[in-house]
C-alpha cells in the first residue's frame, strides 16, 4: 500500500511550490509542457528502478506527478494572470 498525504500535509509544500512555480514562470514553462515532461520523467524513473518499477509503483508515481503538475499548473496560471494585469496597468 502506498502513502497518500493528507491535504494538510500537502500544505507543507507551499513554500517550495511557490518558489518552483515562480521559477517556472520566469523560464516561461506552460501547462502544455507538463504531459511531455511527465512522460519523460516517468520513463527515466522506470529505467532507473528496473524490476522495482512494478505497474503499481509506476501508477502511484504517475498519480503523484499528475497531482503535483495540477498544483503547479494552477499556481503558474495565477502568476501569469497577475503579471498580465500588471503589464496592462502599466500600458494605461
Amino acid at each position: 500500500m502506498f502513502f497518500c498525504p493528507k491535504s494538510n500535509e500537502l500544505e507543507k509544500l507551499g513554500n517550495a511550490v511557490e518558489q518552483i512555480a515562480h521559477a517556472h514562470v520566469n523560464t516561461r514553462v506552460i501547462a502544455e509542457q507538463y504531459p511531455v515532461i511527465g512522460e519523460c520523467l516517468l520513463a527515466a524513473m522506470k529505467d532507473i528502478l528496473g524490476d522495482a518499477a512494478t505497474p503499481e509503483v509506476m501508477e502511484a508515481w504517475t498519480e503523484a506527478y499528475n497531482s503535483l503538475a495540477d498544483i503547479f499548473i494552477t499556481r503558474e496560471k495565477e502568476i501569469y494572470r497577475q503579471q498580465d494585469k500588471k503589464m496592462q496597468a502599466k500600458l494605461k
